[in-house]
């Protein structure tokens, strides 16, 4: 007795940690007013088989990795020709409820759109189906329902624009869902329209002359208030020789100093003839 009262805690503990149902669904809200969701459903195979999960139905029904254990489910998806057929599907999608009055994952969905001239608002508004509804004899639902749910719209979610509800990296936004409880769920993109994509490139062509404004009269106001300082004297240069250019620049030469006048010689005189009469043989 005692040794099955302990495997039965042990079962039960099992199933708190690892979780018997799990659901993966991605729900697009598409710009042109179309959706779509994808979903996975699956049970973990140590508590359910095939055929409980199949039923009556003709789905094929696959099986699953999860965190190194086997999950078998089926796999489903549908595309919605407006936003208001999209709701009327996530209300109604199979897999969830049991409260009697939906068997869906959402109690009620929402979708809608405000546009302006600065942008267009979209939202999604919804309130979620609690999968025990209400009944906590079997304590946390929590512990045996794992449910992620991912919301994709047109334009930006913004952290504080939604409520229930986290941002991921890749833009999509993920209800935070609870098994046990009713959860009011709003999510709210923006997207910027053209007179608002214009005032924020004028604001900052604004701030971006507004520094320059002050960046000026801040170098102005420091360029007067330094002191003068006197150049140092540069002596001319000398005027290049540019003969070769074509243009005759004469360069200045150095002082012509007078030559000194000139003594006329001496008038020279005929040489006076030689006596020479002692000579015999001189001819006269």
């Amino acid at each position: 007795m005692k040794k099955s009262a302990l495997v039965a805690l042990g079962a039960i503990f099992t199933i708190a940690l690892t979780g018997c149902v799990r659901m993966d669904l991605n729900v697009d809200v598409n710009k042109d007013g179309t959706g779509e969701y994808s979903m996975v459903l699956a049970y973990n195979s140590q508590y359910f088989k095939e055929d409980q999960i199949k039923g009556d139905s003709d789905r094929p029904i696959k099986h699953y990795d999860y965190d190194g254990q086997d999950w078998i489910g089926y796999e489903e998806s549908k595309d919605f020709d407006s936003w208001e057929d999209l709701a009327d599907g996530l209300t109604n999608m199979s897999g969830a409820g049991a409260d009697g009055e939906s068997s869906g994952v959402f109690k009620s969905v929402e979708i809608d759109k405000k546009s302006g001239a600065f942008g267009t608002t979209y939202t999604f508004d919804a309130e979620t189906v609690p999968v025990s509804g209400g009944d906590s004899s079997m304590g946390s639902m929590d512990s045996y329902v794992k449910f992620k749910i991912n919301i994709r719209m047109p334009g930006k979610a913004v952290e504080g624009s939604f409520e229930n509800a986290t941002l991921n990296d890749d833009g999509s936004v993920s209800i935070d869902y609870s098994a046990d409880k009713s959860t009011t769920v709003h999510i709210e993109t923006k997207e910027s329209g053209i007179l608002g994509i214009i005032l924020i490139i004028g604001c900052i062509v604004v701030v971006v002359a507004v520094v320059a404004v002050v960046l000026l009269i801040v170098l102005k106001k420091k360029k007067s208030a330094a002191p003068a300082v006197d150049a140092p004297y540069a002596a001319p240069a000398a005027p290049a020789d540019t003969n070769n250019s074509g243009f005759n620049i004469a360069t200045p030469s150095e002082p012509v100093v007078p030559a000194e006048p000139v003594v006329p010689a001496e008038p020279v005189f005929p040489a006076e003839p030689v006596d020479d009469t002692s000579n015999p043989n001189a001819t006269l």
